[in-house]
Parts: structure tokens; sequence; C-alpha cells
């Protein structure tokens, strides 16, 4: 026993649990929980793991059934194919040769059914693949259907350009309906001032023969007058010789008186006559004074007859030279008009030409989408039908003439080519559309417009010359275009973006075309995929 230390005391157990002889439950929990709880923990792990063992094996049984399935249905799809294949080829002389064929591919599918794991995992790359391919055709559609936008716009801007041209049509008929108003109204004046002519002409006629008649009449009383002086000249000799006859007479009283009775009673009478002769004098000057009067007045009338008939003819002329001005700018009118029908009759054939070929590419774009969604389907069918796809490849690589794409080298060299062409005539399109705004720019130009003129003339003379010389811009048409163009284009905006009218649908109509060969190689090319 050894000696206990003066701290043992302040321990836990030591005040009076010393330790002394062991019970019996606590010796047999010191033996039953180390000889117990280790082996049920193990039992615990082992079932558990044993029942993740039995789920796995059911796993990877029910996996390993689904593929013998797949095996049995492979095998089944390629006893049929096979069959198929020998009840075909055995009607020619060729058959036997391609039945060997199919033995040698039996032997070779035995072997990849050995490493189909393998061929699983490159057919996953394959489909990836394939899912590239069909990602890169969705681009290319919604390419195409970004390009058909920019058709419709085009379109719309042409609808656009076309109403303003029929606004502007209108315009110039109500022009010319308003000038052939005013010219009718012209007419209407003329006329009237011809009338009123007439009138003062009949007036002066008038006037004319009324002086005339007043001559008449004056030239009467004159004669009247002469007459009458004659009388008393007459009358004055008469006494006269009635004086002389008193004086011889006056001897003779009785028979003188009688007489001179009978002279009072003469001479009372011829005073009477002389007096009623000198009233009817008086008048006859009255008269004649009114008539001076009158026909002072009828003068002063007829110079201003006359002076208002000098006015109205001057103004007639006036009227005859702005009634030859409006017909001179009718005839222009009309000759603008005629032009511009032609313009429009250009116009509706070049906008009925661009509905068809609007009409044929939504066509070529229908067609394009049948073929994809027809190579879909058969991608679909290739994905399920992999044994078939094996075939087709060892049967490629047998024949050593195709690639990976179905196409030839011969093809792939016509393709390249084609598309080097059309990348050419976009390359050109786009030089051509430069040097059309400069063109523009040069004519429009207020600045100087001497130097413009002669750039515009030697650019004219270069665009010609290169559009004569190169091939694809004859197959495009384009000289004949820029003859037009130069000849008839003469628009100027207030913006300089918006130069030229004529020259922008030319340029439309070529990019159209380019677009649709594009279009067209590329219907080839999916035409060509889909077949093989």
């Amino acid at each position: 026993m050894t000696l206990m230390r003066e701290n043992d005391l302040n321990r836990p157990g030591t005040a009076g649990n010393i330790p002394g002889e062991p019970d019996g439950w606590g010796w047999l929990l010191g033996f039953i929980i180390p000889a117990v709880v280790p082996p049920l923990v193990a039992w615990v792990f082992h079932s558990k793991g044993e029942k993740e063992k039995e789920k796995m094996e059911k796993e990877y049984q029910h996996k390993i059934g689904i593929f013998h399935d797949d095996q049995m249905k492979i095998k089944e799809e390629n006893s049929e194919l096979h069959e198929k294949l020998a009840s075909h080829y055995t009607e020619t002389a060729k058959d036997q040769h391609y039945i060997l064929k199919l033995e040698d591919e039996e032997q070779a599918l035995q072997e990849v059914y050995k490493k189909q794991q393998e061929q699983i995992h490159q057919l996953e790359h394959k489909g990836n693949t394939i899912r590239d391919n069909l990602t890169k055709i969705q681009e290319e559609n919604f390419k195409l259907t970004e390009k058909l936008m920019t058709h419709h716009k085009v379109r719309e801007r042409d609808h656009h350009y076309i109403s303003k041209l029929e606004e502007e049509n209108q315009k110039v008929k109500k022009d010319n309906k308003e000038q052939l108003k005013k010219i009718h109204q012209m007419e209407h004046e003329s006329s009237n001032l011809r009338i009123n002519l007439t009138n003062m002409q009949k007036e002066t006629s008038k006037l004319r023969e009324m002086l005339a008649s007043h001559r008449e009449f004056k030239m009467r009383d004159q004669q009247y007058i002469l007459k009458l002086e004659d009388d008393n000249q007459t009358l004055k000799k008469v006494t006269k010789t009635q004086q002389e006859q008193i004086f011889q007479l006056e001897h003779k009283s009785s028979t003188i008186l009688e007489k001179l009775a009978k002279m009072q009673v003469d001479n009372s009478q011829l005073n009477e006559k002389l007096a009623s002769h000198r009233d009817v004098k008086e008048r006859d000057h009255q008269y004649t004074l009114k008539l001076e009067e009158d026909n002072q007045e009828a003068k002063k009338d007829y110079k201003e007859q006359q002076e208002q008939i000098y006015q109205l003819e001057q103004k007639g002329s006036t009227i005859l030279d702005k009634l030859s001005k409006m017909q001179e700018e009718y005839s222009k009118l009309n000759e603008k008009l005629a032009s511009h029908r032609d313009l429009e009759e250009r116009d509706h054939q070049y906008i009925s030409r661009l509905e068809e070929e609007n009409k044929s590419l939504k066509q070529d774009y229908k067609e394009q989408q049948e073929q994809l969604a027809n190579i879909l389907d058969d991608v679909e069918t290739n994905t399920s039908n992999e044994s078939e796809s094996l075939s087709s490849g060892e049967a490629k690589r047998a024949t050593g003439a195709e690639g990976t794409s179905g196409f030839t080298l011969i093809e792939s060299l016509a393709y390249k080519q084609k598309e080097r062409e059309i990348h050419v005539k976009e390359e050109y399109l786009s030089k051509l559309k430069q040097q059309l705004r400069d063109w523009q720019d040069m004519k429009c130009n207020t600045w100087n417009p001497m130097k413009s003129s002669w750039h515009r003339v030697n650019l004219e003379q270069q665009m010609l010359g290169e559009a004569d010389i190169n091939v694809h811009a004859r197959r495009l048409r384009v000289p004949a275009a820029l003859r037009e163009i130069f000849k008839y284009d003469d628009y100027c905006a207030p913006r300089a973006e918006d130069h030229g009218r004529l020259m922008w649908t030319f340029w439309r109509q070529w990019k159209m075309e380019v677009e649709r060969e594009k279009n067209k190689l590329l219907a080839e090319r999916l035409a060509q995929d889909s077949s093989k």
C-alpha cells in the first residue's frame, strides 16, 4: 500500500469512495460494452452496405437489361435490314458480292458490339457536333430572316417613295387644274372684253350716224336760212321799188292814198312776216348753238371712247401675251407630266419585278425551312439508328470518294468558287455604293459647281469603264443602269445622306440579286446534304 498524499483527499472519490473490491454489475458492463458494441456497429454498417450493394446491383442489372434490350433491338433491326437487303439484292447478278460484303459487315458489327461503350461516347460526340450544326443552321435561318426583314424595309421605303411620287403627281394635276381654271377665266374675260369692244364699236357707229344726221339737218337749216335771206333781199328790192313808186305817185293822192293804205296793210303783213322770220332765225341760231354744243360733247365722247378702245387693245395684247405664256407653261407641264408618267411606268415595272423576286425569295425561304425540317428528322432517325450511320460511314470509307459533309472534291471546289464570286460581287457593290454617293454629292454641290462637274464627269467615265470591264457587273447589267442614273437621277435632298432616288433602287436590285444567288447556293448545299 502506497502512502496517500496530502491532496489525495481533495480528489473526487477519495472521501468515502476509496477503491475496494469491484461490484458485480460494473464488472459485467465493463466486459459487455467492449464485446458487444463494436460488432453491433459493424453489423449495422454491413447491413447498410449490403442494401446499397443490392440497390447498385439492381440498377446495374436494370441498365444491363436496358443495354441488352437495346442490343436485341439493334440485332432485330440489323436482321430486318439484312433480310430486306437480301430480298432486294437477290434479283440481280451483283447480289452475291453484296451478300459477302454484308457478311463481312456482320462480323464487323459483332466486333463493334464489343466496343459499344466507346462508340456510344463517339456517338454522343457526334450528337454534339450535330447540335452545333443545328445551331449554325438556326443562326443562318436567323440571318435569312433578318435579310428578309431588310428586304421588307426596302420595299416599305419603295412604297413610301411611290406614295410621294403619287402625291407630287396629284399636286401637279391640281396645279394643272388651277391653271386650266385660270385659262378659262382669262378666256371668259377676253370674251367679255371682245363683247364690250363690239358694243363700243356699235355705239361709235350710232354716234357717227347721229353726227351725219346732225350735219344733214344743219345743211338743211343753212339752205333754209339762205332762202330766207334771198327772200329778204327780194323784199328790200321790192320796198325800194315801192318807195320810188311812192315818190313818183305822190301827186296822185287819191290813188296813192288807196295804194298807201294797201301798201300799209301789205307792210304790216310784211312786218309780221319779218318778225316771224326773226323769231325763226333766233330759234335756228339757238338750235345751231345746241347742235354745236352736242357736237363738241360727241367729239369728247368719241375721244374718250377711242382712248378706252386703245386701253382695251393694250389690255387685249397683254392678255394675249399672258395666254401665250400660259400655253408655253402648259406645254412644259405636259412634257413634265409625260416624263413623270414614263418614270411612273418604269417604277411600276421595277416594283412588279421586285415583288416577283420577293415571292421567289419567300418560296426559296419556305423550301429551305422544309429542307431544314427534313434534315432535323434525318438527324433524329440517324441518332436512333446508329448501326445505319456506322454502316454508311464504313461504306464511305470503302468508296473513299466522299468527305464528311457528303460533298465530293469537285463539288466542294465549285462551291468555294461560287462563294468567291459572290464575295467579289459584294465587294464591287460596296465600292460602287461609295462611288455613287460621291457622284451625287458632287452633283448636288453648290460651293464650286465647275470643279465638282469636272470631277463628276471624270468619275462617271471611271465608273462606266470599270463596269464595262468587270464580268460580274455586266452580268448584273450595271453599265446600262449607270447610264440611266447619270441621265435621269437629279434629286438633291436637304441632307447629304438622302441624295438620289433612282440609283438606290438600282443598287437595291443588285444587292437582292447577289443575296438571291447566295440563298440558291445555300439551298443547293442543303439539298445535297439531305440527299446524302
